[in-house]
């Protein structure tokens, strides 16, 4: 009878560790896909941003226009933060969603100031629909070497 309860009392105490580290692994296997989304959309922005020749208006924290390179020509982009979604909108097609799950619209900062921008600072910040309780954030920096061009 001693001996059944030791075995049930270990046997639970394995069990409950065995479901932690499933929870943990699960958390950081969604946590680490949340995050490579992030980077997939940071890439394309700072690709974009990077070839940009002409920023088109004044952009502000949550929309950016500008003049690039789309497959080899001449098109004009837009990024736009609506509500929680990030899309891409290149010339007059229909905008592409890019991010989704956003904390916050305001996402470009504009160095020195949004009427003369040389550098554009991106901030992305989700909370992942699997993992309500946390946020993931990538952020980056993307000089706009070829205004004028």
């Amino acid at each position: 009878m001693v001996v059944t309860m030791l075995f049930a009392i270990v046997i639970g105490v394995i069990f409950a560790m065995l479901v932690n580290v499933q929870k943990s692994e699960s958390f950081t296997q969604r946590r680490g896909d949340t995050l490579d989304e992030l980077r997939v959309t940071m890439d394309r922005m700072t690709k974009d941003l990077r070839q940009a020749t002409r920023v088109v208006g004044t952009p502000t924290a949550s929309h950016i226009e500008f003049m690039t390179y789309e497959n080899g020509t001449s098109a004009d982009v837009t990024y736009n933060a609506t509500g929680t979604t990030l899309t891409r909108q290149v010339g007059a097609t229909t905008a592409t969603t890019m991010q989704s799950d956003l904390t916050t619209t305001s996402i470009f900062t504009y160095v020195p100031s949004p009427s003369t921008p040389q550098v554009v600072e991106i901030a992305l910040v989700v909370t992942p629909s699997n993992l309500p309780a946390t946020t993931v954030t990538l952020d980056g920096e993307i000089h706009l070497r070829n205004l004028g061009s």
